[in-house]
């Protein structure tokens, strides 16, 4: 392509309107052509651009809409599994206490049960050592008479052998005075 030069004077201007003519005439009927064909293609990307974009802005709509539904949803379950899970921690606290409250009554049930148990046993065991306190007293009195006999067959022993110390001593006097004549 040429370059155009503008000038000011009406030469110029004819040349440029005869090689403006010579233009039309080769290259004016295909670029009619082309300028018809990228009014279509224009117009057809802008139909189509225009489909697409309904089309586009419809199915952000219906998923607008699906994630607004399954956001409820998933509000809705959360809401009730939070419900859910508050009313199973109550019901376990309540399990709890009771428990806890059970425990108690049984501990001061076991406490008064130990505290019986410990009364009947001291009980017993006084009355056992009252029991052995007397058999105690009367095993000793029992040892005390038995000493006293034994002493008392000791002192007649011992009588009995002083008196056979005695006689024994007179006899040997005796025979050691008949002794003493015999000679």
């Amino acid at each position: 392509m040429a370059v155009k030069k503008k000038g000011n004077g009406p030469a110029e201007s004819a040349d440029d309107q005869s090689i403006e003519q010579i233009r039309e005439i080769i290259f004016g009927q295909h670029i009619r052509i082309y300028e018809q064909r990228f009014s279509k293609l224009e117009a057809q990307l802008k139909k189509s651009a225009g489909e697409l974009e309904k089309s586009i802005n419809s199915q952000i709509q219906k998923l607008q809409k699906n994630l607004a539904g399954a956001a409820s949803e998933a509000d809705s379950r959360v809401a009730a599994e939070f419900k859910q899970r508050d009313s199973q921690l109550n019901k376990l606290d309540k399990n709890l206490e009771d428990f806890r409250m059970d425990a108690q009554n049984q501990m001061g049930d076991m406490e008064g049960d130990l505290r019986q148990a410990l009364k009947e046993l001291h009980m017993e065991l006084l009355g056992t050592r009252k029991d052995l306190a007397k058999q105690t007293d009367a095993g000793f009195l029992k040892l005390e008479q038995a000493l006293k006999t034994q002493t008392g067959k000791l002192d007649q022993h011992k009588v009995d052998r002083k008196e056979l110390a005695g006689f024994l001593q007179l006899m040997s006097g005796q025979i050691a005075g008949e002794s003493g004549s015999d000679k």
